[in-house]
């Protein structure tokens, strides 16, 4: 029984060993330079916030906070350092963005997000 039991262990081992993690899972905050920053407060209006949540089932929403409020829902995909967002209503084109090498900032319709 020891002969059978020690072969399917270790694959199973390997194979969770081998397994990447996504490195979109999680919730992302929008980086505003503190130049934009500063910008927007002197023409009045209240800083723009935009949090990104990415689940582990392919799915994102997009929260936006300040003079306009929206959210933005759909799929996404990653390839590498990729990362495809196709919106939940279908409408407008799929918006690729990059995800940088240490996994801690993402880039997407020219708005860089920090991971939290």
């Amino acid at each position: 029984m020891k002969v059978f039991v020690a072969p399917i262990l270790l694959f199973a081992l390997l194979v969770i060993g081998c397994k990447q993690d996504n490195p979109m899972v999680g919730t992302w905050k929008q980086n505003i330079p503190a130049d934009l920053a500063a910008q927007m407060a002197k023409a009045g209006g209240p800083p723009v916030s935009v949090t990104a949540r990415f689940e582990e089932d392919g799915t994102y929403s997009m929260k936006m906070a300040g003079m306009t409020s929206a959210t933005l829902e759909g799929t996404y995909e990653v390839d590498g350092d990729a990362v495809t967002m196709k919106s939940k209503d279908g409408g407008g084109t799929p918006r690729t963005g990059e995800v940088s090498e240490d996994r801690k900032t993402f880039v997407v319709m020219n708005m860089t997000f920090v991971k939290e």
